[in-house]
């Protein structure tokens, strides 16, 4: 958690700190997609490294296919993601079997968060900064869906995803 420096985690002082509170909590798991490195806890030390994510390479290296035995094994029933919407992040949440999980195992409920920017310029820095404020938010209101954000939310539209999708 220490590692990363991009505009998510430096979107509020305390967005560290919160996070490293809410992973420490003995029912809660908090995960980070990593492009250099898959899937990672808050707490795990890495390297340095500068690597994009990219959908295509973890999809083809079984990156979905972990995330699906991390939330058997761990009998996880909700799943929350917080992301952009164009980013190789979602289109990883997309790849990830959540009927068989649904049918399979204790998920009750897989909902993907994501920014859909609105306005010109800087969507580099502001999408991350509100999906960092997103999650600081979801975690003061004690991961309760229905009370952390109202739209638009620092003036960006926050939309979501259920899992698995319903066409």
């Amino acid at each position: 958690m220490d590692r990363y420096n991009g505009f998510l985690y430096t979107s509020s002082p305390d967005f560290r700190n919160i996070v490293k509170n809410a992973h420490l909590k003995q029912d809660m798991y908090i995960l980070i997609m990593s492009g250099g490195y898959g899937l990672l806890t808050p707490s795990e030390r890495i390297f340095y490294y500068n690597k994009k994510m990219d959908a295509k390479y973890w999809n083809l290296h079984g990156l979905p296919k972990v995330i699906e035995n991390y939330i058997t094994n761990n009998k996880i029933t909700h799943v929350f993601g917080f992301f952009s919407v164009s980013t190789d992040y979602l289109k990883i949440m997309n790849s990830i079997d959540w009927q068989g999980l649904k049918e399979n195992t204790s998920l009750e409920l897989a909902r993907a968060y994501y920014i859909n920017f609105q306005g010109t310029g800087g969507a580099l820095q502001i999408v991350p900064q509100t999906t960092g404020a997103l999650i600081t938010s979801f975690i003061k209101s004690n991961f309760n869906e229905d009370k952390f954000y109202t739209n638009p939310f620092h003036e960006q539209f926050i939309n979501f995803i259920d899992y698995p999708k319903e066409y």
